[in-house]
Order: C-alpha cells, then structure tokens, then sequence
C-alpha cells in the first residue's frame, strides 16, 4: 500500500517556476511479505532473477523534493540473480530510518560456498555539516567474479569512515588484515560493456552535472592497507603481502590519485619447476594525477644454476619499462629463454633467440597475474610460427613448409617412467586438405603416429 498527498499550485506558471519542489507533502508505504520476484520485472537489465519477502513500514514527510523517510525494511529469504556478478542466496536486510539517522543494522548474503556480512550508518543527518558514515564489512571465502570469470577470493575485515553531503562522498577505508586468492586461469580479455567515450549520443536538452547551478558531484575514497593484505595463487604459485595508502578521487568524470601503495615481500613461481623469483621491492606511487600517471618500480631476482637474473621495472603505470639483466651476462632474449624453460636455447643452433626484448618479456614476467603477457610477447619475437605457454611447459613451432608444419616441447615436470616425454617432436604433414599425419617422439621413448581426417564447416 502506498500514498502521497502534496498541497501545491497548480497552473503553468507554477510548473515553470519549479515551485512544485518545495510543496509540503507526505507519503506512507506498507508491504507485508511482499514477493521479492517482481524486481527482476521492474529491473530485467541489473536482475536475471529475484525472490524473497520485503516487510516495510515507511513514512516521510517535507518538501515534495526533499521527503526524509523514517521506519523500517526488512528482507528474509533473498535470492538474486545479479548480471555479471553471478547468484547470491540467504540475502537478509535489516534497516532502520529515522529523521537524524538511517541504520543498516544487517546486509548479508551467500554466494557459493562464501559470504558477506555488513553493517553501516549515516548519522547527523539534521545538522548543516556533512552527515557521518560509518560501516563495517566481513567477507569469508567469498568469491568475486564478472561475466562468469573468477577475480579473486576474499577473506578480510573491512572498517568504513566518512561524510556524506548532497554534493560529495568522502570516505575512509581500512583493512587491518586479509587475503585475496586469485583464480589458476588468467582473466580472459572480454569486450567491454560499457559505454563508448568516442561515440557521442545527442540528445534534446542536454544536462550537465551543474546544470542547477551547483558544483559536480564529487567522491573521494582513500583506502589503507596498513601491511597484512596477502595475495596468493597456486598455479602460478604467487605469495605477497601488500600495504599501502592510496586517495581515489573523481570529479566530473576525471578519476585522480594520490598515495602509495608498496610490496612488503613476495615470491613468485612462474611455472611451478622451483625457479622462484623474489620480488625484493616494487610500488606504485600517485601524485594527485591521473591514475596512468602513477610511477612504478620494482626489482625481483632468481638464482638459476649457472645464472642470476635480475628483473628491473620503472616508469609510468601506462607505460611502464623492463628491463632483464643477469650475472654471467647474457642477452635479454636468451634470459627470458632461461625463465621460460631453464635453458638459454629454444634447440640446438638457434641463435636468433636473442630476438625477444627485455621490456616484453620482463613486464610479463612481473605481471604474473595475467601470464598471457609472456606467451604473446614470445609468440611474436622468438624464430618461430607459434608459441604456447602454460605453467609447466613451452610449446613452439615452425613451418617448414605449406605442408610441413615441426612442434617442439618441453616439460619441467614430465615424469619419464610414466611415459611422459620432457623433450618432445611432433611432426604434421598435411598431405591434402582433409587428410593430415601426425607422429611425435621424445626422450622418454614415447611416441605415436595418427593419420587424421577433418572437415572445416
């Protein structure tokens, strides 16, 4: 049940002087276990689904363009389908509204085998200044995803200070201690959804943030990670503690940043062989500019057998540089032959590998967290047609002819007395355009011989 009663002039010249805005009114609004699934109706683009119960007693009362809310909502039994963010379960809310304050007393949902638990307030809400926020956030195995792809499991502790005004956010976000455990498979590259800055929609009166004369709206969060924030992953094998003290800001569309955010240690096994790199330094320091602007550096080293390389990173956060250097010297090609496969020969004679520069190979090598890097940087500069790399294994071939396609591949952890092959030859000859050969052999005296019939439709 709902009502909303207003006493204001009614005539053209009232409806053009806005006067309408500041007529007293007053609204009510009731709902008894009210069925949640009409959400996914009213909002078909944000939820696939919904269901619940909603209880609600609400009343408000003032300019009709400036009502303030008192009661109470309660959610029990939430489901929601949310798009891109997957299916959540057990959703409850609990809010209180008052004229001076307006409470989350609880939030909390389920998704998968995690969950999260809330709990917030804006408070002062009569007084002239900002109003003050508060929250708190607990978040256990609880995994954040996009579009179906896993970004990261969280377990952390969150603590929320802040204003809140009619133009302005400014808030203040700590996290003691957590951890974030990113997925084995790399984020896939998807087209975004978002809207296109270099296509212009006109439309008919156009409105800017300022248009009622007032300044833009404007939100400044700084986020404080006072040193215990652990990043793990398994496959590559990733562990770091991170700390940091980073501002946000943004303002008329412009997002600007300030602070610092640093590597307190860190190792990192990129293809699971025992040739761990430690990350002895690296950060990213913003001076109030844009976000691409931020300058980072870092350092992590490796001790091979016969070498010790050194990884060097600098510059812009936009544009940053690599730089591969080792002890005996060698070039950066042939170093980052060293990190992929433990050698500093793709094969026997291949002295072009030296192709592959250091910024290439060495930005991927530090950016773990998308390994992709690595593989195409190494599929367009070493002597070959085609490069594959996967934790564990390289992979890499060349034609030699338009028939005659050669595949080499090597696996770190190949276990010869099961059959698998460390070093492995695979030879393709296409002898029609349907009917194709293959045979591979390797050193563990394992091979096998295929004669393959395809159809492309």
């Amino acid at each position: 049940e709902a009502s909303l009663e207003a006493s204001a002039e009614v005539s053209a010249e009232a409806l053009a002087r806005g006067s309408w805005r500041e007529a007293p009114a007053r609204a009510t609004f009731r709902a008894d276990q009210l069925d949640l699934s009409l959400l996914s109706a009213a909002a078909p683009e944000l939820l696939r689904s919904a269901s619940g119960r909603l209880d609600a007693r609400l009343e408000a009362s003032g300019p009709l363009a400036r009502l303030r809310p008192t009661g109470t909502v309660r959610i029990a039994g939430g489901r929601a389908g949310i798009s891109g963010a997957g299916d959540w379960h057990d959703i409850e809310l609990a809010a209180t509204l008052s004229p001076d304050e307006v409470r989350l007393e609880r939030l909390s949902a389920h998704r998968g085998q995690g969950s999260f638990e809330a709990t917030a307030s804006v408070s002062r809400l009569r007084r002239p200044e900002p109003a003050e926020l508060r929250g708190e956030l607990r978040a256990s195995r609880l995994t954040v995803s996009q579009y179906g792809q896993e970004l990261a499991t969280l377990d952390l502790a969150a603590d929320l200070r802040g204003t809140v005004s009619d133009r302005a956010i400014k808030a203040e976000v700590t996290i003691p201690s957590g951890r974030a455990t990113l997925p084995d498979r790399s984020v896939r590259t998807l087209q975004s959804l978002e809207p296109r800055p270099d296509i212009l929609l006109r439309r008919r009166g156009p409105r800017s943030p300022a248009a009622d004369g007032g300044p833009p709206w404007r939100a400044s969060v700084r986020l404080v990670l006072p040193g215990h924030f652990q990043v793990r992953r398994r496959d590559p094998r990733v562990d770091a503690e991170l700390r940091g003290d980073v501002t946000a800001t943004a303002e008329g569309g412009a997002v600007r940043a300030d602070g610092r955010a640093e590597l307190v240690r860190g190792t990192l096994d990129l293809y699971g062989n025992g040739r761990t790199f430690d990350l002895r330094r690296a950060s990213t320091t913003f001076g109030g500019g844009p976000v691409g602007e931020g300058l980072v550096e870092g350092e992590a080293v490796a001790q091979f057998p016969d070498y010790l390389v050194k990884v060097t990173l600098g510059g812009k956060v936009d544009a940053p540089t690599v730089k591969l250097t080792s002890e005996p010297p060698l070039d950066e090609g042939r170093i980052a032959m060293l990190i992929a496969t433990g050698r500093t020969e793709g094969r026997a004679g291949a002295g072009a590998a030296g192709m592959l520069t250091g910024e290439q190979a060495g930005y991927a090598v530090l950016g773990v967290f998308a390994t992709r890097l690595l593989r195409d940087a190494l599929q367009d500069k070493l002597p070959v047609d085609s490069v594959a790399l996967e934790p564990g294994q390289i992979r890499a071939g060349k034609y030699l002819s338009e028939k005659v396609y050669v595949d080499y591949v090597h696996r770190s952890a190949a276990n010869p007395e099961q059959g698998e092959n460390a070093n492995e030859v695979r030879v393709e000859y296409q002898v029609s355009p349907r009917w194709t050969l293959e045979s591979r052999y390797g050193d563990a005296n394992a091979g096998s011989a295929s004669l393959i019939w395809s159809k492309d439709y």
